[in-house]
């Protein structure tokens, strides 16, 4: 009867020459690491991480093998199936329907990124004619490692692992579930083209937060790619979520939406690329887990910045509608925090296109900037400078100076406004104000124009990313209707 070796060198026969193949014979392989069980579609499915020194293993090219994953089970309190003492060709029958299943050849079978690597077992696979009854058995499981040197020969006994750690699912073994997931982070598109034909895709890149990475170990988490185009609507919101592709879990990601079917050309210069990505848990049997969107990421003809949170989107179309988009952030990342400089160059051009008046510059100057939408915004109101006469263009602008400067500009705007903050409650945090912003700050909060942390926090001395303090300008002119004026 043909035994396992049989299987290892048909393996070998398929596969590349030297795919699974060692600079040296190691003379101890690691065990497989953070081993889960879970329950889908009448299957039972095996999850664990391969060491990185059994990838680097496998990697090189020198000395031929195969490194083999040997896996264990038993039923309730029933013996395990496998456990011999060392491994052999005896070991596993590839010519057994109960036995095959349960070695595999590490190489042969697909892992990510994170070297998680999975298969499924079914109810044939331990020999039942109905379905697997997790009510009534409990299922447990280990697995090792199993490295066969092909110049050997077929009698010997192949390297092997310590067990892994032990699962079980079913009986008193309660299944886990995943209930959330956190947001890909520092979400990057660029824009490449194929050498064989010139024509353009994007190229993903991201950070997996590490709570993520935990989730995947023991979850299968797929990446899905949303885009739309111009003004047109998401893929998301096209197809929905459960029928809108996904690749495996990974930080990088060669996206040609002609190959998606999500458009018919790429035009860069002609047309506007909106990306963002999310993280999707979905299984038949279970809940499915959406992680909320990246942030998104603008290419093409009108994309004047390279990055924005999701819910800054139309707030930053219509600022650049309003036309308050400056050069100096023309495609700039705007999740980034802004600086005194930037915010004073677009509340200069707030106050121009709500006035129909042109800025100038007066008598007013600064020590450290000649910069004139600087002497402008100071001429009319908007900025003052410090204590010691300058104006520190390349500091980071607080939330407290932020509001006071959007206060200032709407002061500019509306000469005759009333700042009125009646009825709204001190801050929690008032004692970190400056004096000469409470009042601006509570003005911002009573109008909805910028909130806090949501618990009654204003954080005046945190520093104000790009897209907040252009969404609270773009607020702040949206609430024009709202607000007091005196004669």
């Amino acid at each position: 009867m043909r035994k396992l070796v049989i299987l290892v060198l048909s393996l070998c026969l398929m596969l590349p020459a030297g795919v699974a193949a060692f600079a040296e014979i190691p003379a101890a392989l690691e065990a497989p690491q953070s081993p889960s069980l879970r329950y889908e579609d009448g299957a039972i499915m095996f999850r664990y991480i391969i060491p990185q020194s059994i990838v680097d293993a496998i990697k090189n090219y020198t000395w031929d093998g195969d490194v083999l994953l040997c896996v264990d089970y038993k039923v309730n309190d029933g013996p395990w199936h496998f456990d011999d003492p060392v491994v052999t060709a005896d070991t596993y029958d590839i010519d057994n329907d109960l036995e095959r299943p349960f070695v595999w050849d590490v190489a042969g079978v697909f892992w990510d990124e994170n070297n998680v690597q999975e298969e499924n077992f079914v109810l044939w696979d331990f020999g039942l004619s109905t379905e697997i009854d997790l009510s009534k058995d409990k299922y447990t499981f280990r697995a090792r490692f199993a490295l066969y040197d092909y110049g050997k020969g077929l009698d010997q006994e192949y390297i092997t692992s310590p067990w892994s750690d032990e699962v079980s699912i079913g009986g008193s073994a309660a299944a886990e579930t995943l209930k959330s997931l956190e947001a890909p982070a520092d979400f990057k598109v660029e824009v490449k083209y194929r050498p064989e034909n010139g024509l353009p895709y994007f190229y993903l890149t991201w950070t997996n937060p590490q709570s993520v990475i935990e989730a995947n170990k023991k979850f299968p988490i797929r990446i899905k790619t949303d885009m739309k185009v111009g003004d047109g609507k998401w893929i998301s919101e096209t197809v929905g979520q459960d029928w809108w592709g996904s690749d495996p879990f990974t930080t990088h990601l060669e996206f040609d939406p002609v190959i998606k079917h999500y458009v018919d050309h790429i035009d860069i210069e002609a047309d506007t690329y909106y990306l963002r990505i999310i993280y999707a848990y979905e299984e038949e049997s279970r809940p499915k887990v959406y992680s909320p969107y990246s942030n998104t990421v603008t290419i093409g003809a009108e994309a004047f910045y390279s990055n924005a949170s999701s819910w800054a989107e139309a707030h930053l179309k219509n600022a650049w509608d309003l036309g308050i988009i400056t050069d100096r952030l023309m495609g700039e990342d705007m999740t980034q925090p802004i600086t005194r400089e930037e915010f004073a160059e677009i509340a200069v051009k707030f106050y121009e296109i709500v006035t129909g008046k042109k800025a100038t510059v007066g008598e007013k100057t600064f020590p450290d900037t000649n910069n004139p939408e600087i002497l402008k915004a100071a001429n009319v109101g908007i900025v003052a400078g410090g204590s010691d006469g300058t104006f520190n263009p390349k500091g980071l602008l607080q939330r407290q100076q932020m509001a006071t400067m959007i206060v200032n500009t709407l002061q500019a705007c509306y000469p005759n406004i009333i700042i009125d903050t009646s009825g709204q409650p001190d801050f929690k945090d008032q004692a970190q104000f400056a004096n000469y912003a409470i009042e601006r700050a509570k003005f911002m909060a009573k109008y909805g124009i910028a909130a806090g942390d949501g618990t009654g926090n204003f954080l005046p001395t945190a520093t104000c990313t790009r897209q907040e303090a252009i969404t609270f300008l773009v607020k702040a002119y949206d609430l024009r209707d709202t607000y007091k004026f005196g004669n």
